[in-house]
């Protein structure tokens, strides 16, 4: 009985964890998701309360995940769907609620099970949920989190957006490419910021996708930034639909 110890995420080397019906309480510790070479981890069977913690996003390697037979609470975050090794996803009889998502593992029954979620709505056909109310369905959060990003960096990009006048001298050529790469960073960022947020699941950019036109962009955007010229955020366009 009792919680699990935030120390736990201490263990660098631990692949496997187990430690299912054993009335262990509290929330899920976040620590969790610094045990990186986790492949197999199953808390079912305990009194865990409160969400899914984002840091299991870094366990690109885990296979099985069982946290069914618990309180957890809370949406099922996209992040899930882009752990491209999950073979195994249990989150059954918790008080789970919200849109479910479309990709990775969700797309395949045989490997999840999510009974016992009443508050779950939307999925693919299969999955015979009921349709999420226009209230929950308002977009993925990775949409909104890119929107209020480029809403954040408006004052800044009118600025970027104006050419300069022929008439200075004081903007070199650098200047110039540095501030076309950046308007083509906005520019993708945007785009992306639109196909992550559609209304319907089904015509969302895929989660996975959508990752690796950030990160794109952000490696292009702070490379512009200190060294004036590098990569193009150009590819990265192309590929948000």
């Amino acid at each position: 009985m009792g919680a699990l110890p935030l120390e736990i995420g201490k263990l660098n080397n631990l692949q496997g964890l187990d430690i299912s019906d054993n009335k262990l309480s509290g929330h899920i510790p976040s620590t969790l998701g610094n045990c990186l070479k986790l492949e197999s981890l199953r808390l079912e069977g305990n009194m865990f309360q409160g969400s899914i913690p984002l840091s299991f996003s870094s366990l690109r390697g885990i296979e099985i995940l069982n946290l069914s037979r618990n309180n957890l609470s809370g949406r099922i975050e996209e992040y899930l769907a882009a752990l491209m090794f999950l073979e195994n996803l249990n989150l059954s009889f918790n008080n789970l609620a919200g849109e479910l998502p479309l990709q990775g593992v969700f797309g395949n029954l045989s490997v999840i099970s999510l009974a016992g979620n009443k508050g779950l709505c939307g999925g693919s056909a299969e999955m015979q949920l009921p349709t999420c109310p226009k209230s929950v369905r308002k977009g993925n959060r990775l949409g909104f989190k890119v929107i209020v990003a480029i809403a954040c960096m408006i004052p800044y990009s009118q600025m970027l957006f104006k050419e300069p006048k022929e008439a200075r001298n004081d903007v070199d050529q650098n200047e110039k490419i540095r501030q076309a790469k950046v308007r083509e960073c906005l520019m993708s960022l945007m785009r992306i910021g639109v196909a992550c947020s559609a209304e319907s699941p089904g015509e969302r950019m895929n989660v996975k996708d959508a990752l690796v036109g950030l990160m794109t962009i952000k490696e292009v955007f702070l490379g512009v930034g200190i060294h004036g010229k590098r990569h193009s955020c150009e590819g990265t366009s192309r590929a948000c639909y």
